[in-house]
């Protein structure tokens, strides 16, 4: 392709946000953009074979429509959360026989445990020892509601969590993380409005 030939997009392009359930309602970040918008770029810019680089690449929209369209892509972000959402949206097909063992494994591992936490008054829970890791001592921003991560949840979702997190791998880490964001004591649902929060998504891929 003759580069110096391509002219430059100069009509508006409307956001298609939430018709690609690839990128939205899948797992929440704070720069998604919007996937139709990419493809056009990608498409006015390259061929079909190409490989598309993204060395801020977020989420991966770029890398992910670039595969879509028959493209090869390269994604770097320095965010671990970034890649990992990345990662998990580019592998494709889901083994599905897969995906329900591990499920069933999940399930046999900790649904005993983590049931028992709830037969258990608030204080017997507060004397109750968190097993595994989770954010212990990990500051917020200054402008947030709360000091620490792990004050963004009660102390039986922490201890479940906490057990869910060992147990967990792969595809399955991937739904537990974007499931964070509506279990926290900063999820508000309103009609047609979701207003979501947690720094403990992030924190995962670096534990």
């Amino acid at each position: 392709m003759d580069y110096r030939a391509v002219e430059a997009i100069d009509g508006p392009i409307i956001p298609r946000k939430q018709a690609a359930k690839r990128h939205y309602g899948v797992h929440p970040y704070f720069t998604k953009r919007a996937w139709n918008v990419v493809q056009e770029y990608i498409k006015r810019y390259t061929k079909e074979g190409d490989t598309v680089l993204d060395p801020y690449g977020g989420s991966g929209v770029t890398a992910v429509e670039s595969l879509v369209l028959g493209r090869k892509a390269i994604h770097i972000d320095i965010s671990p959360l970034g890649n990992f959402i990345t990662q998990q949206v580019a592998i494709s097909p889901i083994n599905l026989h897969k995906l329900k063992k591990t499920f069933d494994d999940v399930t046999t591992a900790c649904k005993g445990k983590i049931n028992a936490l709830y037969d258990l008054s608030d204080e017997e829970i507060e004397k109750t020892d968190i097993p595994y890791w989770y954010p212990k001592n990990v500051k917020l921003s200054s402008t947030s509601d709360a000091v620490f991560v792990d004050e963004l949840f009660t102390r039986r979702s922490l201890i479940a969590f906490s057990i869910l997190h060992k147990t967990i791998r792969d595809i399955m880490l991937f739904t537990f993380s974007g499931t964070l964001v509506k279990v926290n004591r900063t999820f508000v649902s309103t009609t047609g409005n979701h207003v979501q929060g947690s720094a403990f998504v992030g924190l995962l891929q670096t534990s």
